[in-house]
């Protein structure tokens, strides 16, 4: 019998629900703020990973650069150098540059020399300037006659892997130079990447041309999705490094962010159940301090409890209520011949019988060893209160009780009192009701009392009429 109103479990589950939104709120707070703080950190990240590539790219192309521009010098202050002298100068710099796969000469923008020879020979006696590609780039050389060393960087069409770079060749003084022609160093791009560490574990990066899109080198799935684009000169040409994360990265500092949800709904759980068996536990010692442990129907504590708020409620409302008050006649006999194992054994059977006596919305309680109360709720006069008493009475009183084999005979005293003024009090009615008992059971008493007289009578006079 469920005695804990639905007010507080609806409180308590309202409370739990609310804790568990406000914990939630919270922890899905603190993420937020993580993710802010991880996206600066990346971007910061980021930013130097792009300053790094940029750097490198810039170093890796301008040294090439500087080495084109000292060929350019020798071969335009001694105009009679042997093949086989810039064959030595051409294996040097191959062997100090292994990004480097060969270079040539071009006189007059007119190939004649290339190194390894083996390899590049059908390329002497190529006119560059036959593609516009290869001539705006001369014409940009040409544009800066002032510039000590310079250089542009172009794919080569048929190999995507190989870039050449080309430097211009000058003759005289600053001030009075004449162009001679162009050197061309062939560049492995893909060992420029890996040098440059564009290949990257946690970023795809990658480089674009700004006036040439087609001329692009790195992880193309940055451009897809870039966290972070940032414009760079590289050796007089406007370039674009796109950087991203890649989708199966963990970036080293993914553990500022899992944890919150990992342990923020870790504890708030813990927190939650905890909050639910305290509640489950207090609701439970609740129900039993307001229950009876014998009989299962509520205790004095919950009647009294009860009856202070529906007096409250009738004063307001005026419907009427009754309370009956019923002890069982004899239980200390029971109790003694039979033991009080046997008792309790009643004291059940008669609460079970009461509990199918009432009604639905009508309150039982056993107050104490063998006296029960009821608040019968809604009568509208005393000849209904009547009937219900007898109804109550003839059920608990109907049939024989089994105790210990045997079968025992067991009595009510019933005593009401009505609710049907405002000016009753609640000492009022439980002292009405149960001055009423103890007139039915003096009652009782007084008719056993002449019935044994009549029977005692009865007897005498069947002697007197025998002799």
């Amino acid at each position: 019998m469920q005695l804990t109103s639905r007010l507080e479990k609806a409180l308590i589950t309202s409370a739990i629900l609310l804790c568990g939104i406000v914990g939630t709120y919270f922890i899905e707070n603190q993420y937020t703020l993580k993710q802010n703080q991880l996206k600066t950190i990346r971007f910061s990240d980021a930013k130097n990973k792009v300053a790094e590539v940029s750097a490198e790219l810039s170093l890796s192309l301008q040294k090439k650069i500087y080495s084109a521009y000292t060929l350019a010098n020798i071969i335009s202050t001694q105009p009679s150098i042997t093949n086989q002298q810039l064959q030595k100068i051409s294996q040097s710099l191959l062997n100090h540059d292994s990004q480097l796969m060969g270079l040539g000469i071009a006189i007059d923008d007119v190939i004649t020399y290339v190194y390894p020879e083996l390899l590049y020979a059908a390329a002497v006696g190529r006119d560059t300037t036959e593609s516009p590609a290869v001539r705006t780039q001369i014409q940009k050389l040409k544009s800066n006659p002032l510039a000590l060393a310079q250089g542009t960087v172009h794919k080569v069409e048929d190999a995507p892997e190989l870039y050449i770079l080309r430097s211009p060749i000058y003759a005289g003084d600053i001030g009075s130079r004449t162009y001679q022609g162009h050197i061309l160093l062939l560049v492995n791009i893909q060992k420029v990447v890996e040098d440059s560490h564009l290949l990257d574990s946690v970023y795809s990066i990658a480089v674009r041309h700004k006036e040439d899109p087609t001329q692009v080198f790195g992880d193309l799935q940055a451009i897809k999705k870039p966290l972070l684009v940032n414009d760079v000169e590289i050796n007089y040409g406007d370039w674009e490094v796109f950087i991203a994360e890649k989708p199966d990265a963990n970036p080293a500092f993914w553990y500022l962010i899992n944890p919150v949800r990992w342990y923020g709904y870790l504890i708030l759980s813990i927190i939650l159940a905890m909050f639910a068996i305290i509640s489950m536990l207090y609701l439970q010692a609740r129900q039993r301090s307001m229950q009876d442990e014998l009989t299962g129907l509520p205790n004095r504590r919950y009647f009294i409890y009860t009856l202070k708020n529906i007096i409250g409620n009738a004063k307001h409302s005026g419907t009427r209520f009754a309370l009956m008050n019923i002890d069982l006649d004899g239980f200390k006999q029971i109790n003694d011949n039979y033991g009080h194992a046997s008792g309790d054994l009643i004291l059940k059977q008669v609460a079970k019988r009461l509990r199918k006596s009432v009604r639905a919305n009508d309150t039982i309680a056993r107050v104490g060893g063998d006296e029960f109360l009821i608040i019968v709720s809604r009568i509208k006069n005393e000849e209904e209160l009547a009937q219900l008493v007898h109804s109550i009475q003839s059920r608990v009183e109907q049939g024989q009780y089994l105790v210990q084999g045997a079968f025992v005979n067991i009595k009510v005293s019933i005593g009401y009192s009505l609710y049907h003024d405002k000016s009753i009090t609640f000492d009022h009615l439980l002292s009405e009701a149960d001055i009423n008992m103890y007139k039915n059971k003096a009652l009782k008493r007084q008719l056993k009392g002449l019935r044994r007289a009549e029977i005692e009578t009865i007897n005498a006079l069947d002697k007197n009429s025998n002799h």
